[in-house]
């Protein structure tokens, strides 16, 4: 009876000896099985049952074939629209989940990648889109260097002959919106096209990919709606004044200024400073030989002429209603504007400004020709106003009397060597005028001509003094940057 039962407990052992062995050669066999996993997909192409080189073949094709994908990037705007391949634009397609599993269905030992081929059953490993930075943007670099390589135009603001201020538009360039074409690029259903492509399908000869360019547009830093903002509207004022005989140097002298100050322009509120204007001209032009004035007379020098422009581009702004900050008459009458509305010029010591108070930006335009110089304003006053410049003479200085002894002379014989000049008190007035009606009339400075002494010789013993009325206060050097110069 006891032998019995150990026979039959013999022969159980031996059954399931016989039943491990066997389940371990179907495990090994199943591993080395060349079949894909039941269910298996690669981004939603199905691979399964698929020998496990040809499912591998398949991806790579895909892969391949979709890098030649045809691209086209539409636009209306010239330059824009091009056409490329998918695998020149820096997007590529990331495998890695396919690709490993593969590796792990080849590799490893029988067992392993049994238990890999059970687990991939009925799964779908995804595939998806990758980019490289500067792959990408070297891509949108070359495609579109020529748009790119375009600049805006500026607008630019035209005085005409007739002083009438016209603005050419400002011409806008484009430039692709590098983040959201790859926003848009990222965003196609790359995925859909990947399922739906068949095996061996040549790219060449599908229909292209069609995705609209993004473009952002570039203007110029001055543009028409800039310069319109600016108010410059119409001439608000002119003056002009005759350029005497002096010599190709004094010429020379006030077309320089006058090219300096050429076309600059005053925001509201700004103020024009002659004397940056003076040291701009000398580093571009240069100033040459032309009488100035110093201590009170006209003598050679170098610059002579420079107050001639000071003096025109003032009684611009005087007639502009502008409000003056700084400015002296000269010690001397000058033959080109009426006294007292003249303004000077001493490095350091006299200055002219004024400021833009019109609450639009000011535009200066100067013509030189031989014999005039004209200087024009253009910003926005009310064509209802007008300025009037009234300058009065209040007092005549008389010129003081200088003597001299000239023992050739006889005892009490006198000769006028240089007549005197009187001297002047001129008091200046601006008047506003709405529709012609007198709305207020201001004073704007009070100046002051010194007389030029007579020069008279008396007939006396050499030695002896002289008498005088003065020769005046001792002056600066006027009208000029250097001087004076004697030969």
């Amino acid at each position: 009876m006891l032998a019995d039962k150990h026979k039959r407990a013999a022969a159980a052992a031996g059954v399931l000896v016989l039943l491990a062995a066997g389940g371990l050669w179907g495990i090994r066999a199943y591993g080395l099985d060349d079949q894909m996993p039941h269910g298996l997909a690669f981004g939603g192409i199905p691979v399964g049952k698929l020998p496990l080189t040809r499912a591998e073949q398949l991806l790579e094709a895909h892969l391949a074939q979709t890098a030649g994908w045809r691209l086209r990037f539409a636009s209306e705007v010239p330059g824009a629209e091009q056409a490329s391949a998918f695998g020149s634009t820096g997007l590529r397609w990331d495998a890695s989940a396919p690709r490993q599993a593969l590796a792990e269905l080849k590799g490893g030992s029988p067992f392993r990648r049994a238990w890999a081929k059970w687990q991939l059953r009925n799964r779908d490993l995804p595939v998806g889109i990758l980019y490289d930075e500067g792959a990408y943007a070297g891509f949108v670099k070359q495609t579109w260097a020529e748009l790119h390589a375009k600049q805006p135009t500026p607008a630019k603001r035209l005085i005409t002959g007739q002083d009438r201020v016209e603005i050419i538009p400002d011409i806008p360039v484009y430039r692709v919106d590098e983040k959201k074409l790859l926003d848009s690029l990222l965003a196609t259903d790359w995925l859909s096209m990947w399922r739906g492509l068949a095996p061996e399908q040549e790219a060449a000869k599908a229909d292209p990919v069609v995705i609209p360019v993004p473009l952002a547009e570039i203007h110029a830093q001055v543009t028409y709606d800039s310069l319109t903002g600016q108010g410059i509207e119409r001439k608000i004022s002119e003056f002009a004044t005759t350029i005497l005989p002096g010599g190709e140097g004094r010429l020379h002298n006030i077309v320089s200024a006058a090219k300096t100050i050429q076309d600059r322009v005053l925001a509201p509120g700004d103020i024009f400073d002659y004397a940056p204007v003076i040291e701009e001209t000398k580093n571009r032009f240069g100033f040459r030989e032309a009488p100035v004035i110093y201590n009170g007379k006209l003598v050679p020098g170098v610059g002579g002429g420079i107050c001639q422009v000071s003096s025109t581009l003032y009684n611009a702004v005087l007639r502009a209603g502008l409000e003056i900050v700084e400015r002296r008459n000269h010690t001397l009458p000058v033959s080109y504007v009426p006294l007292g509305q003249d303004a000077t010029f001493s490095e350091g010591y006299i200055n002219f400004r004024f400021r833009n108070n019109t609450g639009a930006y000011l535009l200066i335009r100067t013509v030189t020709e031989s014999k005039k110089l004209t200087v024009k304003l253009f910003g926005t006053l009310p064509q209802s106003q007008s300025f009037d410049i009234e300058s009065v003479t209040v007092e005549e200085l008389e010129a003081p009397v200088k003597t001299v002894i000239n023992p050739t002379l006889r005892i009490g014989q006198r000769e006028v060597l240089q007549k005197g000049k009187p001297g002047y008190v001129v008091e200046t007035y601006r008047t506003k005028r709405e529709n012609g009606t007198i709305l207020s009339r201001e004073l704007i400075s009070r100046d002051r001509y010194q007389p030029q002494p007579a020069l008279v010789a008396v007939g006396g013993k050499a030695g002896e003094g002289t008498g005088s009325g003065g020769e005046g206060k001792e002056g600066v050097l006027e009208d000029g940057v250097e001087g004076p110069r004697f030969r």
